[in-house]
């Protein structure tokens, strides 16, 4: 392919780009492609002084807070979802076990009530990068891409609610999450294409939901008129597409929706499902809190993590009360009070007063 643009840009008289064209040969050489996008994106995010360099955590020092916030750009939306869906388990986890409504009632809501936003999203970004990028005119292709777009922000934001609830708290869930995206992009066709992942590696490829979704973009793509040129027995768009290891043929773009579509369901099932009988790490207990005023039966609900130390509880107010509150609620109870004996005494002394319009 690049033999084929070398001779058409000589024909043409013109002369590509000095870095464009370093750049592009270095990716199409045999074993370099990976590397080669990888240090192009370090470059990018300004992290070329720190590629050996350890990311650090809070007793490691490592990379620079600016560093950190640039190596994390391409993951806020991953933490913001899992990060919102955390933070709203705890209130869930309450009304669930006081059986407010069942998991599934909580998970369906989650992802309707997203769908508009998703629309809207999906809808600005396509109109204002398809024409931008020089995407193929054909307006039904327009709409076949803001279609598939569509399907893959509500499978992500699936899969960010599901790795939110299994993970329960920011640690796990991004331990977990990290592990999926880099299974997720490594394996889904853009890092790595089909013919350079390894065979024991190969089922990440298939499981992965980016290969779908890439397939199906590329295929919507290069499948269109203006890449339909006579190159070497097939097309110039064809070409771009099996040099990325997809499948050049149309009907892929209808398996990625299918399989955006089943992917977004079994993420959602799992999330409802994670949400049924995965229970909170952290244990509710009860205090009474130390105050001067005359409210001392007071109880508090604290939630102290199982493996909080000694120390850090003994700077808490108030004492722990070695048992779990309970609360009871009754229906249709039918019940009397026994009135006193001087009450009753009174009652018929108060009766057997005359009238005050009475007349003897």
């Amino acid at each position: 392919m690049l033999a084929e643009l070398s001779r058409r840009e000589k024909a043409a008289n013109v002369k590509p780009d000095p870095d464009i064209d370093v750049y592009m040969k270095a990716a199409a050489m045999e074993g370099q492609e990976a590397s080669v996008v990888t240090d192009y994106i370090i470059k990018i995010l300004g992290l070329e002084i720190c590629a050996d360099t350890m990311v650090g955590d809070q007793m490691l020092r490592g990379i620079s807070g600016g560093q950190k916030k640039r190596l994390t750009t391409d993951t806020v939306i991953y933490l913001l979802h899992i990060s919102m869906t955390i933070a709203k388990l705890p209130v869930f986890y309450k009304q669930r076990d006081f059986l407010f409504y069942p998991s599934w009632a909580y998970a369906l809501p989650s992802w309707i009530v997203k769908i508009p936003v998703a629309i809207v999203e999906s809808t600005l970004w396509t109109v204002i990068t398809y024409y931008v990028l020089g995407f193929d005119p054909n307006i039904t292709r327009f709409f076949k891409q803001l279609l598939l777009l569509l399907l893959i922000n509500q499978m992500s934001s699936a899969m960010f609610r599901f790795i939110g609830a299994i993970g329960r708290n920011m640690i796990v869930a991004s331990t977990f999450g990290a592990f999926a995206l880099l299974i997720c992009f490594v394996l889904g066709g853009f890092v790595l294409s089909r013919d350079n992942v390894n065979s024991v590696w190969i089922w990440g490829y298939w499981a992965s939901p980016m290969m779908y979704a890439m397939n199906g973009i590329a295929v919507n793509e290069f499948l269109g008129h203006q890449w339909r040129t006579p190159l070497n027995g097939t097309t110039l768009g064809k070409t771009a597409i099996t040099a990325r290891g997809f499948f050049p043929y149309a009907y892929w773009y209808w398996i990625a929706i299918g399989a955006t579509v089943g992917f977004t369901i079994i993420f959602n099932i799992t999330f409802a499902l994670s949400l049924e009988f995965l229970n909170p790490f952290e244990k509710v207990q009860a205090s009474v809190p130390a105050k001067e005023d005359d409210d001392l039966g007071a109880v508090e609900l604290s939630t102290r993590p199982e493996s909080e130390d000694e120390s850090n509880r003994n700077t808490k107010k108030g004492m722990i009360l070695p048992f779990e509150p309970h609360s009871i609620t009754f229906d249709d109870v039918t019940y009397s009070v026994d009135m006193p004996p001087d009450k009753i005494y009174k009652a018929k002394d108060a009766n057997a007063l005359p009238h005050p319009h009475h007349k003897k």
